[in-house]
């Protein structure tokens, strides 16, 4: 049924309750979860002193983004499912579309308000 299940991730309360719902899911399918967190910097145009501190900016993103997908990652373990993280930069709702399409995801499960 599903082997490969896309969890996007942003550490949000409406983001923690479509992970749970999808790590649940995967541990009854035995399926592999693959978290992703999407880098999404201020869109363009920009102004210039956003544009000089882009590189800093997407540092403490990525470095955001690893806390939350680890802290994910052992909520995973607990359950006894195999997890993978993944980072995308752009708008979450391509990159998390294209990600789906291109790793070829058997579903999309995340939370919403």
């Amino acid at each position: 049924m599903y082997e490969h299940i896309l969890v996007p991730y942003d550490g949000s309360d409406e983001a923690q309750r479509g992970a749970e719902h999808g790590i649940k899911l995967a541990a009854a399918l035995d399926a592999t979860v693959h978290a992703l967190y999407v880098i999404d910097l201020p869109g363009t145009p920009r102004a210039l002193a956003l544009r000089d501190d882009e590189e800093e900016m997407r540092e403490e993103y990525r470095e955001y983004g690893e806390e939350v997908l680890a802290n994910l990652g052992e909520v995973a373990k607990k359950h006894g499912v195999d997890y993978e993280m993944h980072f995308k930069t752009g708008a979450p709702s391509e990159e998390i579309v294209d990600f789906a399409e291109n790793e070829d995801m058997d579903a999309i499960v995340l939370g919403s308000a």
